[in-house]
């Protein structure tokens, strides 16, 4: 029997900021881009490489969003079959993308020895 991943741990120690954001650099820290106007899908950074398409989609469950997103892409690395470390998340709608990344940003998703705090920021194709 497989154990329940531990999800959402709020990240306590984040590090300061550094310089200004470069054009289509995601912030430091966990923080979070803010999302343009209209924006329904985000780019998820950070992801540990061994989180599946199921753990993810588990982890938003638990996060309270279940129902606001209707895609879930976790590209894959073809040799290694690991996830590449981001995932793109598509909401219904910006009220609920804004909501949504404000949820998720910032937090470490457990996944073995992983600590990788996640970054948020607009998906460059709407």
């Amino acid at each position: 029997s497989r154990s329940q991943p531990s999800f959402a741990v709020p990240h306590r120690e984040q590090p300061p900021m550094t310089g200004a954001y470069q054009q289509g650099a995601p912030p430091a820290g966990g923080a979070m881009m803010p999302l343009p106007e209209g924006c329904c899908t985000i780019m998820l950074r950070n992801l540990p490489n061994r989180l599946t398409p199921g753990e993810l989609h588990a982890f938003l469950e638990h996060e309270g969003l279940g129902g606001s997103f209707d895609l879930v892409r976790v590209p894959k690395d073809s040799r290694t079959r690991a996830n590449l470390g981001y995932a793109f998340i598509n909401f219904k709608s910006p009220e609920l993308a804004m909501r949504g990344a404000a949820q998720i940003s910032g937090k470490c998703i457990k996944e073995g020895t992983s600590r990788k705090v996640t970054e948020v920021t607009p998906a460059a194709i709407q």
